[in-house]
């Protein structure tokens, strides 16, 4: 395994085709990139503060984080060409652990704004077998989040889900089905609570209703 610390991120390349391309102003002081495998890209674009852990596991791996993004956590990404894209102005305020596996992607748009100890995975970890036909039943499959989803803490993704743009998961939800544009989902598993909503990022402890536009 080659580990990559900071300083080298800039224009990296190394005998295995592992690239790092990165923008102007990139914070990643306490981070640390690791390929275990080859042909592995990670981009990092302009003013991306980054503090975490990216780690490959195979080839042909792609990870994107774009630009004005803030991405505080973990990211583990599997051989066979799986990808992770965060959009423009991502931000976090906690831990945020993202895996994929088999060929699979975790897609995040724009304007997201998730909380701490959150948990986005498109693979069970292990294969399950049925035992009477030896069929695998658990197929890993892509997570998509679209643009401006607001996610609150200690959330839950599992494999398959698609969340709409504008919409909120509430605070340790585990979400197993797909939640459409402009909802609220709240729950174990997660259940709309609400459709035609949508919200904006103002503070209400330092802006309280109605002072904003």
């Amino acid at each position: 395994m080659i580990k990559v610390n900071p300083d080298h991120y800039k224009n990296y390349a190394d005998d295995n085709f592992n690239i790092i391309t990165t923008d102007i102003n990139l914070e990643a002081n306490s981070s640390k990139i690791s390929f275990n495998g080859k042909d592995n890209v990670v981009v990092l674009g302009k003013n991306v503060n980054f503090k975490g852990n990216i780690q490959f596991e195979g080839d042909n791996g792609y990870l994107l984080i774009d630009d004005d993004s803030k991405f505080i956590g973990d990211i583990i990404i599997g051989g066979g060409g799986c990808s992770v894209r965060i959009g423009k102005n991502f931000d976090c305020v906690g831990h945020v652990f993202i895996t994929v596996a088999e060929k699979t992607t975790v897609s995040i748009g724009n304007k997201c704004m998730f909380n701490g100890n959150i948990q986005i995975r498109t693979h069970d970890s292990h294969p399950i077998w049925d035992v009477n036909s030896h069929q695998r039943v658990n197929s890993s499959q892509s997570i998509h989040i679209g643009d401006k989803v607001w996610v609150g803490n200690s959330v839950k993704m599992l494999k398959g889900v698609s969340i709409g743009d504008n919409s909120i998961v509430g605070m340790d939800s585990v979400v197993t089905k797909n939640v459409p544009n402009n909802s609220l989902a709240v729950g174990i598993p997660a259940e709309i609570k609400k459709n035609n909503i949508f919200w904006t990022s103002t503070s209400l402890t330092t802006k309280p209703f109605p002072d904003y536009d």
